[in-house]
């Protein structure tokens, strides 16, 4: 064995790519840690190489699990769904509790029970002296309810995300590991509970004092939640809470007294409300909005579920236009806004009734599909009010009154616009002479051309506008577009990119094709000058 590999750092930094990266937010799906990047048997490779590997690689294969039988099994005589009917010698104790202390992730998969007998936790539990079976677990995932997660309550757990699979099944076991969670493990930081909440559900999560994330995804059918005045007073004494969503059966009480002081969630970046239910109105939300401020928020998504096309009414109009005004009383540091609702028709509200919106000076990405009508004059007054926006996305829009004119002056009027998808309507079409050739870095354009007829025309007259785009898409929203003729426009596009390209390449070809000449010429010429004591200064321009 060479020498080098007897050095710890060196051996982690050789096989440190093949460890999954913590992460303890909702990106961290199962799938993240249990099909890593390194299968299986390149491990077991590694491992077989040299003795220095084998404790690395057996790190790497215990660091995620989904099955606890091969644990057991260090156990000589062990049988699945069988308790352990002989005495655990202290060497076997010694292996298993070695191989437990490798483990950082674990799921209770939904696809079967846990082949276990729960017996046998208990006999390894007593014979170990503790209630905890692995030591060093960090992220744990509950996609069954079973008795066992009771044995999973580690302090050194960082993420727990639960959620009832199965619809008629209940969660009691979940609930009951939930109530016990703040106090086996007091440093979780993430929490990920979907399945019927209670008040207490709600009642576990006040006592987690360094909660940085928190999804609270209630599935109850015939009531809602509600999150009262106490249960935000103290989860906004949690200083550390980052990013926070608010999904399914959902609401928030009204502030019990028109004097009640709002409370201050000075450390919130993320806030998401997700309705599932139809029936859910934008107003179940605006209470928080008045009962408390967020002076750090950065991004506020919502999406609703509707099921009939209210279109554009009175009703809809002022909810969203006292949505964005208490939105604006509780912080003013939004960078991203996206108000999606999902039905049959989504648009509900004019850009004009809610001027509180534009009061967002800071925004830098705005989504939604609540427009009931766009003109280029919104456009306008929104490149006025955001400077500094990169991402609009606009759909759904019933009265399209934008034309190819309106991309023109979006490119004068948004220089830092980086992302971009309209609908825009055709009827009115330019010559392409007429399109100013203009020098703008938008990376992504998706556009959904109503009344085109000459596709050939618009992709020339994109290219004249938007020259270093990376991402074209044409997207139908009224199926009235030819089949494939997206893709056409897309392709001639690329065309026109490629040709330019080729033509910049040939002219820097030309332009060193004639410095190598001149420099010929030069050394020529300069060969046929008589020799002299005067300095001779030569310039090259």
């Amino acid at each position: 064995m060479h020498p080098a590999l007897a050095v710890p750092e060196i051996i982690q930094t050789i096989l440190e790519y093949l460890l999954p990266k913590p992460k303890h937010y909702r990106k961290a799906y199962k799938e993240y840690y249990l099909l890593a990047t390194a299968s299986r048997s390149s491990v077991l490779n590694v491992a077989l190489t040299c003795r220095s590997f084998s404790e690395p690689a057996l790190d790497i294969l215990w660091w995620a699990m989904d099955d606890l039988t091969p644990l057991f099994n260090f156990l000589p005589g062990f049988q699945n769904d069988q308790e352990i009917d002989f005495p655990i010698s202290t060497h076997a104790l010694e292996v298993l509790e070695k191989f437990a202390s490798r483990i950082r992730f674990y799921c209770i998969m939904d696809t079967a029970e846990d082949p276990v007998n729960i017996t046998s936790y208990v006999q390894v539990l007593q014979t170990l002296g503790r209630f905890h079976l692995l030591p060093r677990l960090q992220f744990l995932y509950a996609e069954r309810n079973e008795p066992q997660l009771l044995f999973f309550g580690s302090p050194t757990l960082r993420t727990f995300r639960a959620k009832r699979i199965l619809p008629k099944s209940n969660a009691d076991h979940i609930q009951a590991f939930l109530d016990l969670l703040p106090l086996t493990s007091p440093k979780i930081l993430a929490l990920y509970i979907r399945f019927p909440l209670r008040e207490r559900s709600l009642h576990a999560v006040r006592r987690f004092p360094k909660l940085q994330f928190l999804v609270l995804d209630s599935e109850n059918v015939d009531t809602r939640l509600s999150l009262g005045a106490d249960f935000l007073t103290n989860l906004s004494c949690r200083q550390t809470l980052d990013k926070w969503f608010l999904r399914g059966s959902i609401s928030v009480a009204p502030r019990p007294t028109s004097d009640f002081a709002k409370v201050d969630f000075d450390s919130l970046t993320y806030l998401a409300f997700t309705s599932k239910k139809p029936s859910t109105s934008i107003a179940e939300y605006i209470p928080l909005l008045r009962a408390a401020k967020f002076p750090s928020l950065e991004r506020m998504e919502v999406s609703l579920a509707v099921d009939n096309a209210v279109g554009q009414s009175r009703s809809a109009t002022k909810l969203w236009r006292d949505f964005f005004k208490h939105l604006r009383s509780a912080t003013s540091s939004l960078l991203a806004i996206e108000v999606m609702i999902k039905g049959p028709v989504a648009s509900q509200v004019s850009l004009d009734d809610i001027p509180d919106l534009h009061t967002f000076n800071r925004l830098r990405s705005f989504e939604t599909n609540i427009v009931h009508s766009l003109s280029a004059s919104n456009l306008s007054t929104m490149f006025a009010h955001w400077p500094d926006l990169t991402v609009l996305h606009i759909s759904g829009v019933e009265e399209v009154t934008v034309d190819f004119s309106s991309l023109v002056d979006i490119a004068c009027q948004a220089p830092k616009l980086e992302v971009l998808a309209l609908q825009i309507n055709c009827e009115i079409f330019p010559s392409v002479d007429d399109v100013p050739i203009l020098q703008h870095d938008l990376e992504t354009l998706k556009l959904s051309p109503l009344h085109l007829e000459n596709h050939i025309t618009l992709a020339r007259c994109i290219d004249r506008i938007f020259p270093e785009l990376a991402v074209l898409e044409i997207f139908d929203s009224e199926q009235s577009l030819r089949s494939g003729v997206g893709k056409e426009i897309q392709e001639i596009y690329e065309g026109l990119q490629s040709a330019k390209k080729v033509q910049k390449e040939r002219e820097q070809v030309a332009i060193l094709g004639r410095v190598l000449s001149f420099g010929a010429l030069a050394r020529c010429n300069l060969s046929t000058i008589p020799e002299t004591d005067k300095v001779i200064s030569i310039r090259l321009y």
